[in-house]
C-alpha cells in the first residue's frame, strides 16, 4: 500500500513541477519583445496574442520581412506601417495587399515625411484631407489648408493652424460660423487676449471664452465680460474654487445656488449646503466643496446614491487632475466641462 502512495505522489509531483515550469503566453510575449527574439513568439498559443508578439518584435527590429508572419490584417498593416513611418520609407507599403490599407500606410508615411505630394497622390479623398490636415498643423501654414475639398476639414484646418500660430485672421477663412467662434476661443485662450473674445458670436461659447481666460489668469474681473448673468455668476463660483478663498467674490454672485456655493467652498463647511431645499442643488454644492477642498469625504453627505456616487466620480477625476498636472490650465479644463453635466 505504501509503495502505491509513493508512485502517486511522484507521478503527482513530476505533473506539478511541469505546471509550474510552463510559461504563460503573456511571459512568453514579454520575453519576446525584450530579448528582440521572434522565434520566442511562436511559442504563443493564442493566435492574437502571437501576431501582436510577431509585430512587436519586428517593429523594434525595423525589419518588416518579419510582418510577413502576421496573420491578422490590422496588426499585419500596423507591422508595416509603422516601420514605414519610421524608416520614411513608402515602398514597404506595397507588401500590403488590400489596397485601402496599404493607402492608410502611404498616409501616414506621407505625414512623418511632411510630403505634400505624397498626398496629393492619397486615392481616398479622406485620407487626402487627413494628410493635408496634419502636415498643415505641423507645419503651421494655412495655405496648405486650401488644399482640402470638404469645407468642413478646411475649416477645422484653419482654426487649429490659427491657434497653433496665435494668428486670428486665419480665423476669419473660416466658413462655418460655429467653428470660426472657436477659432477666435482658442487663440484668445493661447495669447489671453481678453478683447478678442468679443469677435465669438455665439454667447455660450462667448462665455467659455473669458472663463478659460479667467481659469488661466485667476482674475475674477474678466467674468464681467460675460454677458449672460448665470454664466457670470458660475464663472465667478470656479475661480473661487480653483484659485482663492475670496469671500467678496461670493457677495459678487447673483445666483443664490452658486452664492450659497461660494460660501460652502470658502469656508469649507459642507452644513451650508445642507440648507439649499433641493437634492440636486445640494449635489453640486457639495461636489464643487469637494473639488475644491479636494476631500472625497465631502460626497458622503449627499444622500442620494446616484449623485454620492457622481460626486466621487468628479471629485476623483479632479484629484487626479491636480496630482499629474497642477498648472492652471489643466485644472481649468476639469471645471470646464459643462457645470458637472
Amino acid at each position: 500500500m505504501m509503495k502505491k502512495y509513493l508512485i502517486v505522489a511522484l507521478i503527482f509531483g513530476v505533473f506539478l513541477c511541469g505546471c509550474v515550469g510552463e510559461k504563460t503566453d503573456r511571459e512568453y510575449h514579454a520575453e519576446a519583445i525584450r530579448e528582440g527574439d521572434i522565434s520566442i513568439c511562436d511559442e504563443i498559443n493564442d493566435s492574437y496574442t502571437r501576431d501582436s508578439c510577431y509585430r512587436g518584435v519586428a517593429i523594434i527590429k525595423a525589419d518588416p520581412s518579419l510582418c510577413d508572419r502576421i496573420l491578422s490584417q490590422d496588426k499585419n498593416y500596423l507591422c508595416y506601417s509603422k516601420i514605414a513611418e519610421a524608416k520614411l520609407n513608402e515602398s514597404i507599403c506595397d507588401k500590403l495587399q488590400d489596397e485601402k490599407t496599404k493607402e492608410m500606410c502611404y498616409l501616414d508615411v506621407a505625414i512623418a515625411k511632411e510630403d505634400l505630394l505624397m498626398c496629393d497622390e492619397l486615392q481616398y479623398p479622406w485620407y487626402q484631407t487627413i494628410c493635408y490636415f496634419d502636415i498643415a498643423k505641423a507645419k503651421k501654414d494655412p495655405s496648405i489648408c486650401g488644399k482640402i475639398e470638404f469645407y468642413f476639414g478646411k475649416d477645422l484646418c484653419y482654426q487649429y493652424v490659427a491657434i497653433a500660430k496665435e494668428d486670428s485672421s486665419l480665423c476669419e477663412q473660416i466658413q462655418n460660423l460655429t467653428t470660426r467662434d472657436y477659432c477666435y476661443m482658442g487663440v484668445s485662450v493661447a495669447t489671453l487676449d481678453v478683447p478678442l473674445c468679443e469677435r465669438v458670436q455665439n454667447p455660450e461659447i462667448g462665455s467659455f471664452c473669458y472663463t478659460d481666460i479667467v481659469m488661466l489668469t485667476k482674475d475674477s474681473a474678466i467674468c464681467d465680460e460675460i454677458q449672460d448673468q448665470g454664466d457670470r455668476d458660475f464663472c465667478k463660483l470656479k475661480i473661487v474654487i480653483i484659485s482663492t478663498n475670496d469671500l467678496s467674490i461670493c457677495d459678487e454672485i447673483q445666483n443664490q445656488d452658486y452664492m450659497v456655493s461660494c460660501y460652502a467652498v470658502v469656508k469649507e463647511d459642507p452644513s451650508i449646503c445642507d440648507r439649499m431645499q433641493e437634492e440636486d442643488k445640494k449635489y453640486f454644492c457639495h461636489t464643487f466643496l469637494g473639488a475644491a477642498t479636494r476631500d472625497l469625504s465631502i460626497c458622503d453627505n449627499i444622500k442620494s446614491r446616484t449623485y454620492r456616487d457622481m460626486c466621487y466620480d468628479y471629485v476623483t477625476r479632479v484629484n487626479r487632475g491636480y496630482a499629474s498636472n497642477s498648472s492652471p490650465a489643466r485644472r481649468a479644463s476639469l471645471f470646464y466641462e459643462s457645470r458637472l453635466g
